[in-house]
């Protein structure tokens, strides 16, 4: 069982001085790339909230704009998700850390799953 973080918890440890290796080996936590919701339009599917962006800007316009726009023109524009890399990459059950710098279009982010016995008082 992992208890549900978001990355906005990798603030919290950072004010403290500790990196993301010092929590993942303290707690035995594994990287988490978003949320997977099952049975989210009907039963059998299921759609994964990614921790970082959907697409590319345009012009101060987010992405989310032009896909919708595609769809209410009658085209099928996919799933959102194939619009996200860390959606796409825990589909394919990869992982790769985040670049401190990476392109716009490269941007995904990461929270730690930390194992509940990890957390508990011996």
């Amino acid at each position: 069982m992992g208890e549900a973080t978001i990355p906005t918890i990798r603030r919290f440890y950072q004010t403290l001085g500790l990196s993301d290796l010092d929590v993942m080996k303290a707690t035995g936590a594994t990287c988490k790339l978003g949320i997977r919701f099952n049975d989210w339009l009907e039963p059998g599917s299921s759609f994964i909230h990614p921790f970082g962006l959907f697409g590319q800007d345009l012009k101060g316009v987010p992405f989310h704009n032009y896909w919708l726009r595609l769809r209410q023109a009658g085209i099928d524009p996919g799933p959102m998700g194939d619009y996200s890399l860390g959606a796409s990459l825990a589909a394919a059950g990869k992982f790769t850390l985040p670049s401190r710098n990476p392109p716009s279009s490269c941007r995904s982010s990461t929270g730690p799953c930390i194992s509940t016995p990890a957390c508990s008082p011996s």
